[in-house]
């Protein structure tokens, strides 16, 4: 899990590099079942991870483009405002995110000399 979340950091710092602001994520599907790994995700990215009431997101989605082909909704901004409820709430812990940091580091160290391996697999 922590190797997933490193890769997740590591795109997240290009987005930020690239001039994106994110100050939270959102986690849907399967992985919106463990706790550990969205405190993982909140700890080593610094960015809170919120989770919505419902996380099977294809159904949700489909059914929430209904609403919008039907006249129900605007918009998907609409939409979303209107249907999507936060259940939970994972804040970073500092403790955990300064320990995080340090693997991170060498993380990123690491990564350029098993990329092309990664890309043979």
């Amino acid at each position: 899990l922590e190797g997933l979340t490193f890769e997740l950091r590591l795109n997240l710092d290009l987005l930020r590099d690239g001039g994106v602001h994110i100050d939270e994520l959102r986690a849907i599907g399967g992985g919106a079942r463990s706790d550990l790994w969205l405190q993982l995700k909140a700890d080593i990215t610094g960015i809170p991870v919120a989770v919505p009431r419902i996380t099977e997101a294809a159904s949700w989605g489909a059914a929430l483009l209904a609403g919008i082909g039907a006249g129900i909704f605007a918009g998907a901004a609409e939409a979303a405002e209107e249907m999507v409820h936060l259940d939970r709430r994972f804040v970073p812990d500092p403790a955990r995110a300064a320990r995080y940091e340090e693997r991170y580091a060498l993380y990123r160290e690491v990564y350029p000399a098993l990329r092309s391996i990664h890309h043979r697999m």
